[in-house]
């Protein structure tokens, strides 16, 4: 299978699992509180992952885990605001606000390493994070929170949306800058916020 169409059936695969993940963890959250699904979520990655990470990751160095331990911060902070936050909210909401990831990365990125933005850029951005401070205010103005959710619960969402664009600003800076291997850095964050 030639490289680019076996690097599209991937990249729908991940699509496929992202875009069911917030309906999958409302309904998991059913029958487990948010730090069990979360432990059992993490668990089943890092089993997935470590081969992955063993075949990618020559040594792990002193210097390896001082770059890590930030990454893995981040990303646990992830998992468990987006699954308290999914538990008070909508799948709906959840979705939206995640939609601003791009958004708040981009921003991250040209305030952390100053990496250039143009103002078209800046506009998009700014008007995208307006849409979601709309969205996180509906919820005071609609008392059915079908769509738009509990106030809290997007919070927790939001927060956990800010987790996920430093995570990913910060696996580029280390992936860019530092050349650890894509798959050590995303089976280091996914084994160690499992332990």
């Amino acid at each position: 299978m030639p490289i680019k169409i076996k690097s599209l059936v991937v990249l729908l695969i991940a699509s496929f699992f992202w875009s069911t993940s917030g309906y999958a963890a409302k309904t998991l959250l059913t029958h487990f509180d948010p730090l069990s699904l979360s432990v059992i979520r993490l668990t089943f990655a890092a089993i997935i992952m470590l081969p992955i990470f063993l075949r990618a990751t020559k040594r792990i160095t002193i210097t390896m885990l001082r770059d890590m331990i930030p990454l893995t911060l981040l990303s646990a902070t992830n998992f468990l605001l987006f699954l308290f936050g999914i538990q008070r909210t909508t799948a709906n909401a959840s979705a939206i606000i995640y939609t601003a990831t791009p958004l708040v990365a981009a921003f991250v990125s040209r305030t952390l390493i100053q990496e250039h933005i143009s103002q078209k850029k800046i506009a998009g951005i700014l008007l995208g994070l307006t849409g979601i401070l709309i969205i996180l205010l509906l919820p005071l103005l609609d008392q059915r929170g079908v769509l738009v959710g509990d106030p809290l619960g997007n919070l927790l969402i939001i927060g956990a949306m800010i987790g996920f664009a430093l995570f990913t600003v910060h696996s580029r800076y280390l992936i860019d800058k530092k050349s650890y291997h894509p798959m050590t850095v995303t089976g280091f964050s996914l084994i160690a916020s499992a332990g």
